[in-house]
């Protein structure tokens, strides 16, 4: 049974925590890219602690992400799987004087979907032990940790709770802002993401469908 606080707090004092990633720890493996507007790396992956009942399943991973824009105009990059809804550009540039200036002077310059565009979200693959049992714990009738067929195996994806990017409301399957926030044509940020999986699964692959693949495989050191 998932224990009740308050999941802002909860969040906020994961994404504090992320700084401090332990072993076992996964790398880049093989990366297939498909995007000619953001460059994805994955600098690593690794072990925050354990969930301890107070959320779904019974690990928290964190996977640090770098995020280059190589276009020529400004943009954000979605991190949760979300639909872009009525998002006002200028309540998302008030407060960073930088953005904020630069918009006055070239609004022509940033770039937004248009509403209704649909966002995939990053999605981490988990490969489960030979004896692991598919998790069906739900949320608002959905599979909170849902089963992906890819590469002939049977995969679950992992559970996006929060990260230094941002913090999910409400629940799993949340629609809330959630990005990397505008990032300039040719500049790079670096956030962290923190995931929940399960006992008995271990990291396979990331993706974000239309963007990059990657390949995970553990290493020893860091």
């Amino acid at each position: 049974m998932i224990k009740r606080f308050p999941i802002l707090f909860f969040l906020m004092a994961l994404s504090i925590s992320c700084v401090s990633l332990k072993p076992p720890f996964y790398f880049t493996k093989k990366q297939l890219d498909q995007s000619n507007i953001w460059d994805i790396k994955i600098k690593r992956i690794g072990f925050l602690g354990p969930v301890n009942g107070n959320w779904w399943g019974d690990r928290y991973f964190g996977a640090e992400i770098t995020v280059t824009n190589k276009s020529d105009k400004f943009r954000t990059f979605g991190i949760v799987e979300y639909v872009k809804e009525g998002h006002n550009i200028h309540n998302l540039v008030k407060d960073n004087p930088y953005l904020q200036n630069a918009y006055n002077n070239n609004p022509n310059s940033f770039h937004m979907e248009p509403d209704g565009t649909y966002f995939p979200g990053i999605d981490f693959l988990l490969e489960p032990s030979v004896d692991a049992r598919l998790p069906i714990n739900t949320y608002q009738g959905k599979l909170v940790f849902p089963v992906k067929k890819m590469d002939n195996k049977i995969l679950i994806s992992a559970l996006l709770v929060g990260g230094n990017y941002g913090i999910p409301m409400g629940g799993p399957h949340t629609r809330s802002q959630n990005g990397t926030g505008f990032i300039a044509p040719g500049d790079s940020k670096t956030i962290t993401a923190i995931f929940s999986i399960p006992d008995g699964f271990k990291p396979y692959k990331i993706m974000y469908r239309g963007i990059f693949e990657t390949s995970l495989e553990e290493k020893l050191v860091e």
